[in-house]
């Protein structure tokens, strides 16, 4: 993803992931790596469910976590942060920060 013409690498991914909740790089065995996102679903209005990507190494993880999170949304999807507490927050990334989305 380009962001004001510079692509961001998989570090400044981490670090605005990261603003939505702490990322955590799991190892399930040599060669397969995922990021538990605790606190962050995909939304549609309707259900919540995981983003969670498989990468073969901790920085693919993060870059397939990061796609799943932003360029693979559906017009009508969104993140939902803390959907269970009254700090709830429904997002989408517009290209160089988290925009709020209106209530669903």
């Amino acid at each position: 993803m380009k962001q004001m013409g510079v692509e961001m690498d998989w570090q400044q991914k981490a670090e605005a992931l990261n603003a939505l909740g702490e990322i955590q790089i799991m190892c399930r065995k040599a060669g397969d790596w995922w990021v538990r996102h605790p606190g962050v679903e995909i939304g549609d209005g309707h259900m919540l469910t995981s983003g969670h990507r498989d990468g073969a190494s901790p920085v693919s993880a993060i870059e397939a976590h990061w796609n799943r999170l932003t360029d693979e949304l559906k017009p009508d999807e969104f993140l939902v942060i803390n959907a269970m507490n009254d700090s709830r927050r429904q997002v989408r990334w517009n290209g160089y920060m988290w925009k709020d989305v209106p209530g669903k």
